[in-house]
């Protein structure tokens, strides 16, 4: 099992922050705003426009910033991921040759509708089944009930699964449950791993490797 932003695309969160202190004058108190919501959206239960016209809001009222025209801010979230989309290529070359092996490739992600759309549509997702999407199943990592129903979709024990994430804190609750667990650095420490898990095959290895030394990364 796969996350997505951090290990399949890059996340660059820090950007989002930037701009939307830039956006809505406001530095701390727009990202203590940002953290305090960003979980409701992620689980779907609000829309990119109600987060950030709520944050407009709370941050106009205590006079903390500004609330800026919806024309400039409902956009957000989706044009910076359209601006800076960049698939791991040789981390899907890896999710490709696991799949060769008849073994499931699936992905449990914290994202939003925004960014999952775009991914809907640049066919990221598609080498992952299960796919497991916060905002559409109401669940977020690392709530191990998110962690169980990818499980359950991919018809196996949690104890099958190995959880490659990019955020620590998201791994305990996945071991809880047990599955075996891989904090992502980067994707040739990961390909060790899989080859020590016999995941993929020395055969394997050595190709991706070529990939690898081609995109620049050994």
């Amino acid at each position: 099992m796969f996350d997505i932003g951090g290990v399949v695309i890059g996340a660059g969160l820090e950007r989002y922050l930037e701009r939307a202190q830039r956006l809505f004058g406001s530095d701390e108190p727009m990202k203590r705003e940002l953290v305090a919501r960003v979980r409701d959206l992620e689980m779907g239960k609000m829309t990119s426009f109600e987060f950030w016209d709520g944050i407009g809001q709370t941050l106009l009222r205590a006079g903390e910033g500004r609330r800026p025209r919806p024309r400039h801010f409902q956009n957000l979230w989706r044009n910076l991921m359209l601006d800076s989309l960049a698939p791991n290529r040789p981390l899907l070359w890896l999710c490709q040759a696991i799949a060769r092996n008849g073994l499931i490739v699936g992905a449990v992600s914290n994202t939003i509708v925004d960014h999952a759309e775009i991914l809907i549509e640049r066919g990221i997702y598609v080498p992952f089944d299960p796919c497991v999407l916060s905002c559409y199943v109401g669940l977020r990592k690392p709530d191990p009930e998110m962690f169980k129903l990818a499980a359950r979709q991919a018809r196996v024990s949690p104890y099958q699964c190995i959880m490659v994430d990019d955020n620590a804190d998201n791994l305990p609750a996945a071991a809880s449950i047990g599955m075996v667990t891989h904090h992502y650095r980067d994707v040739n420490r990961l390909a060790q791993a899989l080859k020590g898990h016999k995941l993929i095959t020395p055969l394997q290895m050595r190709r991706f490797q070529e990939v690898s030394a081609a995109e620049g990364l050994l």
